[in-house]
């Protein structure tokens, strides 16, 4: 393939890369947001548990309580699968941004020498 094709087509897969990227980044934001949801919402079941006996919150020490939202996310099958998925779309996102990177400067490279 000669430099003039090659630097006809790099436009288009710089293109697709860079939807690859945009969806990869939009789709870790969305499973973040749902993270964070989450475990707001298991926060509060945990600042709002009382013992039955006495009526005093199980968890009053924010030390204790941080704990057990740690633990609780730990066994939480459905925030581990998403944290998962969160961290494929950071990586897939690094490994579109290195051959972005990679693309745009050989790109830039063909278009020097066709100009020429």
């Amino acid at each position: 393939m000669s430099k003039e094709e090659d630097a006809l087509k790099l436009p288009t897969e710089i293109k697709a890369l860079e939807e690859k990227e945009y969806e990869d980044v939009k789709l870790s934001e969305e499973a973040h947001k749902t993270i964070d949801l989450a475990t707001n919402e298991l926060r509060a079941m945990i600042d709002l548990e009382k013992d039955v006996v006495t009526g005093k919150k199980t968890f009053s020490n924010p030390v204790a309580r941080e704990a057990e939202l740690a633990k609780r996310m730990g066994k939480n099958e459905d925030l581990q699968m998403l944290f998962q998925k969160q961290q494929e779309h950071r990586d897939h996102s690094k490994a579109n941004v290195f051959e972005l990177s990679y693309k745009l400067r050989m790109f830039s490279i063909l278009k020097r020498l066709v100009d020429k």
